[in-house]
């Protein structure tokens, strides 16, 4: 653990949560979770892949990174969601759902209040 001084989070919205973690996908085989606590990533089909997390009051933004030793002409969009749930696929230069072979970042902030 770092030996630091941590500051708190300010945010306008109630009782903000950042959940990060780190998966490594591998084309057809299931997402391996590398670092991270409170989501869970799995495969869909081709390129379609679901993050999942404990139930919130609300998804307020979601950050998707691939992380890749080579170039790739990639990117990950999100789709549908819920408060527990962002779908998201993966997307190659022909705009074609496609498998990634590379690491993943996830953060999702959440809302654990139902007071606005």
């Amino acid at each position: 653990m770092a030996n630091r001084d941590f500051k708190t989070v300010q945010a306008l919205n109630r009782e903000v949560k950042v959940i990060s973690a780190r998966a490594t996908l591998s084309g057809v085989s299931a997402p391996v979770m590398v670092d991270g606590l409170g989501v869970t990533i799995t495969r869909l089909g081709t390129g379609q892949y679901r993050a999942t997390t404990d139930k919130f009051n609300g998804l307020l933004s979601v950050k998707l990174t691939i992380h890749s030793s080579a170039p790739q002409a990639r990117w990950l969009q999100c789709g549908d969601h819920t408060s527990s749930t962002v779908d998201f696929r993966c997307i190659d230069g022909a705009g074609a759902e496609t498998d990634l072979t590379a690491a993943v970042s996830i953060e999702m902030t959440v809302r654990n209040s139902t007071v606005k």
